[in-house]
């Protein structure tokens, strides 16, 4: 039986962020499943949408203003008719839900962070967020998630019974594996292998950028041809950490995943420190490329790296120190079947198997429960 099913992918993001790559590679997989037919929702700005359609993945494209009031105001007055067209609606992203709809309804919470880290948005998108999410979720039928630590969270914060929560892995095999053909040209300077730790990611306070560079600094003091490069988004860490670069402390700016992917390549290590990830692609994504990675060891990461990083508290300077000398010292190495092995977790083939899955079973659930229902009311004395 074919299953319909409206995919909500409506961002603001005119670019590929974490919340769109996730959609996009979901999709692009779903694409071979014949007995799914999905309708994906999203705004005129969102071009990337386009390059994934096919014969069962269209594009509802809306011609809205791409700010938060157009686009939210669509959603929440508009899903209950639009809803009846199909089997099941599925939010990508955190969304308001304020309506009932008139098909199955889920939705993916990748991360809690406006109760975890609330100094991530401003104080009025806190409160709006943590508002619309209490409202949305009686509205809700069920919750993917990308982690078993975000599936604690969504039970324990929002009070969600944990049977209506999954959690599914992302796949990163979308990732380039392969050393980049051009070469750097004009940074090769930065690039001398195994002479610094890269950092990439958003230049943002939880990420644990001012932990980085503070236990980096002291590291230098017996280490003082070591570098610390930084490469990613400006966010609300910016201001510390132009105050701190020197010729050892580099920021780099933002760039392309191939640029990136040869630094990562060339460093000693990888460090991601962040306080508060739903999930850390940046953490795998460096293992594709180099066997020496240093992870904080809670929320997301702790789980997602354990089997292959250095593990670290991310607000113990001393211990991040010590676990710079120790890895600088004692390098590691992964056979390439092993790092193969610890990866195969993360597949997108899988990913949209267990999705499509997923589906199937909560949908005959869902209609058995109608169908008991009906069957009550039909035997009522």
């Amino acid at each position: 039986m074919l299953t319909k099913i409206l995919f909500v992918a409506l961002t603001e993001n005119q670019v590929v962020r974490g919340v769109e790559r996730y959609s996009i590679e979901l999709l692009r997989h779903l694409s071979t499943q014949n007995d799914l037919e999905v309708t994906v929702l999203c705004g005129a700005w969102q071009k990337y949408f386009r390059t994934i359609e096919s014969k069962n993945i269209r594009c509802n494209v809306l011609n809205l203003p791409n700010n938060k009031i157009a686009r939210h105001a669509y959603l929440i007055f508009n899903m209950p008719r639009i809803s009846r067209m199909f089997d099941v609606v599925h939010y990508a992203n955190t969304l308001p839900v304020l309506f009932r709809n008139r098909a199955y309804t889920m939705a993916t919470i990748h991360d809690l962070a406006e109760y975890y880290f609330p100094e991530k948005y401003s104080y009025l998108q806190t409160v709006y967020r943590k508002k619309m999410l209490k409202l949305s979720i009686r509205n809700i039928d069920h919750f993917l998630t990308v982690s078993n630590f975000s599936k604690q969270s969504i039970s324990d914060v929002l009070q969600v019974s944990k049977d209506r929560v999954t959690c599914i892995y992302p796949g990163i095999n979308h990732l380039p594996m392969e050393q980049p053909v051009n070469p750097i040209s004009n940074k090769d300077q930065y690039l001398a292998k195994d002479s610094y730790f890269l950092y990439f990611g958003a230049i943002e306070k939880s990420k644990g950028i001012e932990e980085l560079v503070t236990a980096f600094s002291k590291f230098r003091l017996k280490a003082p041809d070591f570098k610390l490069y930084l490469i990613g988004k400006p966010a609300n860490a910016i201001n510390f950490l132009t105050s701190k670069t020197d010729d050892h402390i580099q920021y780099l700016g933002y760039t392309s995943d191939e640029i990136v992917a040869q630094y990562a390549r060339n460093a000693k290590a990888v460090i991601n420190l962040s306080k508060f990830e739903g999930f850390g692609f940046p953490v795998l994504e460096a293992f594709t490329h180099n066997d020496n990675i240093i992870s904080s060891n809670t929320t997301s990461l702790g789980e997602i790296s354990r089997s292959f990083a250095w593990q670290v508290s991310p607000v113990d300077l001393d211990a991040i120190e010590q676990t710079m000398r120790e890895l600088v010292a004692h390098p590691k190495k992964f056979e390439a079947e092993e790092k193969a092995k610890i990866l195969s977790q993360f597949d997108w083939n899988k990913t949209a198997h267990e999705y499509q899955k997923l589906v199937k079973n909560l949908i005959a659930m869902s209609r058995g429960e109608l169908n008991q229902a009906r069957n009550s009311t039909l035997n009522l004395p």
